[in-house]
């Protein structure tokens, strides 16, 4: 596993190093262990190799992602660091955005339902099906992954209707 040198990092392994601390305190004391150590890390691992995910298909550093993610976490990091949270990212149609308002006034107002094929102006939800982008299949592999540099967060929505002929990367960025 590779070490960054942010405080992201910093902050996250210090969370994880107190964590496996307590639970060796509480082991010597109740005879009891919860989790083992190798819990503990593989969530950091897994925050990191993350963090290195997107770096990849945004541009980004890691040492920016990680440093965004642990600003904004406000609760525990075995908790918070989830798939369900850091979706991986397929494929390579994501744009990079500084701000959400930014997004939104770039993205347009009617995106392509990957289910029915209908236009809907909500991005996540068909207007037509009720189609969820949020979803146990998401978006089908036909949609757009949104990551906001402003808190370094990621959202798949549908397509928006502008960039169905390709995604130009350039645009958003």
């Amino acid at each position: 596993m590779k070490k960054y040198d942010c405080k992201g990092y910093k902050s996250l392994l210090a969370a994880v190093n107190k964590d496996i601390e307590e639970e060796n305190l509480s082991f010597k004391k109740t005879g009891r262990k919860f989790r083992k150590d190798e819990e503990y890390l593989s969530k950091l691992d897994f925050a990191i190799t993350k963090a290195e995910h997107y770096a990849d298909k945004t541009g980004l550093t890691v040492e920016f992602i990680l440093d965004k993610w642990e600003e904004k976490r406000t609760y525990w990091y075995m908790n918070y660091y989830q798939e369900y949270k850091q979706p991986r990212i397929k494929g390579d149609k994501v744009k990079v955005f500084n701000t959400t308002s930014e997004a939104a006034k770039t993205i347009g107002k009617t995106f392509r339902c990957p289910s029915c094929g209908k236009i809907s102006t909500n991005p996540n939800t068909c207007d037509g099906c009720n189609w969820c982008a949020g979803g146990f299949l998401r978006t089908l592999g036909k949609g757009l992954y949104l990551f906001i540099k402003e808190d370094a967060s990621i959202y798949e929505i549908f397509m928006p209707t502008k960039y169905e002929k390709g995604v130009n990367d350039n645009e958003a960025n």
